[in-house]
């Protein structure tokens, strides 16, 4: 059975940490590409047949419930390797 690894597959940004930064900005241009950016994402995944709104569980590292979630998704996946 092949080792499990762990692969850096998705950019998860905080909305609170989102809404911090773009409002440093002296102009509106940042949220514009953002939502520009957002928009052609979700017409890629729909052209692939994706949803377009991805639903995720997100578990932040220093919650106690990282560590066995991580182990779950370990164990899932080797038993379907």
């Amino acid at each position: 059975m092949p080792d499990f690894k762990r692969e850096d597959r998705y950019l998860v940004i905080k909305k609170s940490d989102l809404s911090h930064v773009l409002e440093s900005f002296n102009t509106a241009f940042p949220a514009a590409a953002l939502r520009t950016i957002l928009e052609q994402v979700q017409e890629y995944r729909m052209v692939r047949g994706a949803s377009p709104n991805m639903e995720c569980v997100v578990v932040e590292k220093d919650w106690p419930e990282y560590g066995p979630t991580w182990a779950a998704i370990e164990k899932r996946m080797k038993s379907e390797a």
